[in-house]
């Protein structure tokens, strides 16, 4: 975990203040995870900024809710599947 935390840590700008992590290939959790989810939540709160955790799968994301880190971070969700407009019946 300390090498990916130096990794992004290296890759982020002193202007920055968002960073946008895609968890849609992520499919567990653990608490060494989520400290590193957090360390950059408190780069980005010193900054006045904030992380976006996007498109965490169903395990996942009702980890984020269970421990109430959803409240921490912007969760984007998965759009729900559509199965087409009404127009194709009418």
């Amino acid at each position: 975990m300390n090498e990916i935390k130096r990794l992004v840590y290296d890759y982020i700008e002193p202007k920055d203040t968002e960073i946008v992590v895609n968890l849609s290939k992520v499919d567990f959790l653990d608490s060494a995870g989520l400290g590193l989810l957090i360390s950059f939540l408190k780069l980005m709160k010193k900054r006045g900024g904030k992380v976006v955790l996007e498109h965490p799968k169903l395990g996942v994301q009702k980890l984020l809710e269970m421990t109430r880190m959803d409240e921490l971070f912007d969760v984007k969700k998965r759009p729900e599947p559509t199965t087409g407009s009404w127009n194709e019946f009418m």
